[in-house]
């Protein structure tokens, strides 16, 4: 993998086509996939983030969940399809930049976080938590209550134990680590 970029070419939470022209297959795809590093104007830690541009095969309604992967050849990494219906499996986090609720339109380029911080909501069932835990996606795209179990791939971190159902947390995701649970 190259250096990534640390100009973006288009504002975060703002898409490619941002309203102006209709979204088409062929429009920004070179934007795919890329990967850019930024200071994180979103959380204001003063660190930076690693946001990676991608296509979204449909519209999605913004949500602060993980979204699963396009599963078209050579696409990995530069498709997002819908919100992630695999639990423990790969997924990527919409910057926090968007707003909840906002549709965001099928073959717009938006970004995904792939290294720093990002608020996703915990699953409604049962939640147990502790600080600097693995966090792995359950099968609506929330975060999973549980430690990661073996096979599962952890896609961060958490950022201070929870126990409470249905609330938004900070997870310090990062794709390049990755691994399984236990």
């Amino acid at each position: 993998m190259g250096t990534p970029e640390n100009v973006l070419p288009f504002p975060r939470g703002r898409t490619a086509c941002d309203g102006f022209v209709t979204p088409t297959a062929a429009l920004y795809s070179q934007l795919m996939g890329q990967v850019y590093e930024v200071h994180d104007t979103v959380h204001g830690t003063g660190q930076k983030v690693k946001l990676r541009a991608m296509k979204l095969e449909a519209d999605i309604t913004v949500a602060r969940k993980f979204f699963k992967p396009g599963t078209t050849a050579l696409d990995f990494g530069r498709t997002i399809a819908a919100l992630n219906n695999s639990a423990g499996g790969v997924a990527w986090a919409l910057d926090d930049a968007y707003t909840v609720g906002d549709t965001l339109l099928a073959n717009d380029v938006v970004y995904f976080i792939d290294k720093g911080p990002v608020y996703l909501r915990t699953e409604t069932s049962s939640v147990s938590l502790a600080q600097g835990g693995g966090v792995v996606s359950d099968g609506s795209g929330l975060v999973d209550g549980a430690a990661p179990a073996a096979g599962n791939v952890v896609l961060g971190r958490i950022d201070e134990a929870c126990t409470t159902t249905n609330t938004l947390v900070v997870v310090h995701i990062d794709m390049m680590v990755g691994g399984e649970g236990t």
